[in-house]
């Protein structure tokens, strides 16, 4: 929990002039109203206060996404294909370690033979290890780039120009499918065109009263999604308070059955 605080207040004025002030909001334990009363009125150093900090959270929130089918396969799987692609590179004679670490075609995730869904094409192995090495990236409409659901969150966005204003504005994006594609809402990692015929997703943003449809936004098209619901994930009766928690500091967006916002399905992930 100290390190998501920490890692929030630094995005805090960090674009343009002046000054950032920070509301902290928090229950009121006895632990926290002893540790806030022992400097309130005073002035407190950077240090200080995160001192503070740690002695208010003991533990940070385990949203456990590490846990997800996503993570645990997918990634050895990536990491086995770049160890690989090294050997080969030096000349080494890899065959049987491919067979060994291959998985067998009787393993399933989601009654799908697991070498369908995790074998990558020749596009991923560029997209993941050459091509993006980091985030996804928006434009400013005053020229340059930052990181983009840092802008999405903070910034009103142009569509009609693919760009951000200088106009603040906390925003909540939210992701909702077309009607009839609410059963393609599903556990799976895919390219970001895929995700759009799918679902026909748009990104609401409901302070500036938009509807945008994903397949027309230029940010994400060379992104992929891993698509995550109640099923892949281990949150239970907690999925839509978790899938919004998430969303707060990861490259996520809650999807949503419909425009208003009451009931969350899923959650995209863009990497």
């Amino acid at each position: 929990m100290t390190r998501k605080l920490i890692q929030r207040f630094g995005r805090f004025g960090r674009h343009g002039n002046g000054a950032a002030e920070v509301h902290v909001f928090i229950e009121a334990g006895a632990k926290a109203i002893h540790e806030l009363s022992s400097v309130k009125g005073k002035d407190v150093s950077y240090e200080e206060f995160l001192d503070l900090i740690r002695k208010i959270y003991r533990e940070r929130i385990y949203d456990k996404l590490d846990e997800i089918f996503f993570s645990r396969i997918r990634y050895d799987i990536m990491m086995r294909v770049f160890t690989l692609t090294y050997a080969v590179s030096q000349g080494e004679h890899v065959y049987s370690l491919a067979r060994q670490w291959y998985p067998s075609n009787e393993a399933l995730i989601n009654g799908k033979p697991i070498h369908e869904i995790l074998r990558p094409s020749y596009d991923e192995y560029f997209y993941v290890f050459a091509y993006r090495p980091g985030g996804l990236r928006g434009r400013w409409c005053e020229g340059g780039e930052d990181e983009l659901f840092s802008m999405l969150r903070n910034f009103a966005y142009d569509h009609y120009n693919h760009c951000f204003t200088k106009n603040p504005l906390k925003e909540m994006p939210a992701i909702i499918p077309s009607e009839r594609k609410i059963g393609s809402v599903k556990c799976d990692f895919m390219t970001f065109n895929d995700f759009s015929r799918s679902l026909s997703p748009r990104l609401i943003l409901q302070r500036q009263g938009m509807s945008v449809p994903m397949s027309r936004m230029r940010e994400f098209e060379n992104s992929y999604v891993v698509m995550l619901t109640r099923e892949c994930t281990d949150w239970g009766s907690d999925f839509p308070e978790m899938a919004r928690l998430v969303s707060t500091y990861e490259n996520a967006i809650p999807i949503y059955r419909d425009e208003q916002l009451t009931t969350v399905i899923g959650l995209a992930l863009f990497i």
